[in-house]
């Protein structure tokens, strides 16, 4: 058996599928996480960052603006190295500099180093994630970065579903009972607002997923907020 764990952040969990497996077999357990010796006596493999110019290509493309190819320019190397050179948050600051309006100048790149919007962090990674800071800083940025009408109704929408596990389906009717909430009894149109809601936050590459047919499935881009520590 290859039994395979995506996105492992509790080495209980992982714990919990090795003794399932028989040890008297070939079975074996890849584990794909963010967290460096989640278990002790693992072999590991790690995929590193992307190299400079492969993350400057990377945030263009999801800005939407053209890759005129290397060398790049100064300000753009440095947006790529304050995003960490990730995928993931490199989606996210090349969302942000779409919704930014402007080429990448100093302005965006303060922005994105802003310190005080990872201020007041309560996530904690059990073996000490490095990356949890950089993940905070650029999401709350993005957050910040929002101006529509709905800004508040969008963020309220992303912080609900952060208390979800990842990739567990939604019905819709979940969906329908969480408009009533956010939009209001009153509603012709139950749940039409919702979508709109959603479809901004996968837009900010702050939700990963898709509305299909009678439910949906989310993958947030940052560590469910069950694994908080409490205040």
């Amino acid at each position: 058996v290859l039994l395979i764990l995506d996105d492992a952040w509790n080495k209980d969990i992982v714990l919990h599928f090795e003794r399932a497996l028989d040890s008297r077999t070939d079975s074996r357990l890849v584990v794909t996480t963010r967290i460096k010796t989640i278990l002790p006596k693992i072999s590991e493999f790690e995929l590193g960052l992307l190299e400079p110019d492969d993350a400057c290509a990377l945030l263009l493309e999801v800005a939407g603006l053209e890759n005129t190819g290397a060398p790049h320019s100064e300000l753009l190397y440095k947006a790529c190295e304050l995003s960490g050179h990730l995928p993931l948050m490199l989606s996210i600051a090349g969302s942000m500099l779409a919704q930014y309006g402007e080429e990448l100048d100093e302005e965006f790149l303060a922005l994105l180093q802003d310190d005080s919007a990872a201020e007041g962090s309560l996530r904690v990674g059990e073996f000490g994630d490095e990356l949890v800071d950089l993940e905070d800083r650029l999401i709350n940025s993005s957050l910040r970065s929002y101006t529509a009408r709905d800004k508040k109704e969008v963020e309220e929408l992303f912080y609900f579903l952060a208390v979800l596990p990842e990739d567990v389906p939604l019905h819709m009717n979940v969906l329908k009972t969480l408009s009533m909430h956010l939009e209001g009894p009153d509603q012709k149109h139950p749940g039409r607002k919702l979508r709109s809601w959603v479809t901004a936050l996968i837009q900010m590459s702050l939700l990963k997923g898709s509305i299909g047919d009678g439910f949906v499935r989310f993958r947030l881009c940052t560590q469910p907020l069950n694994e908080v520590e409490p205040s």
